[in-house]
């Protein structure tokens, strides 16, 4: 008998996938059995805020990191690796 380490979590209409420690939305999922209890089911007009959400932030943090960046740069007078 083949065992399996993975499940798949599909969302019923209206609603999504949703792992808010993985940042990562979907209508079907695929993960490790141990990692099931990260996801839940969330009305997919919610699940996709927060995706976008997610995605201000994620610019916002790069965003960021490039002007410290050039900051350091121009203060070091060299680009930085």
């Amino acid at each position: 008998m083949k065992r399996s380490h993975s499940v798949w979590i599909k969302a019923p209409k209206g609603q999504m996938v949703v792992s808010r420690e993985n940042r990562s939305v979907g209508y079907i999922v695929q993960c490790p059995k141990r990692e099931a209890h990260l996801y839940e089911l969330m009305d997919e007009a919610e699940a996709r805020a927060l995706e976008t959400q997610w995605k201000s932030e994620d610019e916002a943090k790069a965003k960021a990191k490039a002007k410290a960046k050039a900051k350091a740069e121009a203060e070091a007078g060299q680009p930085q690796p």
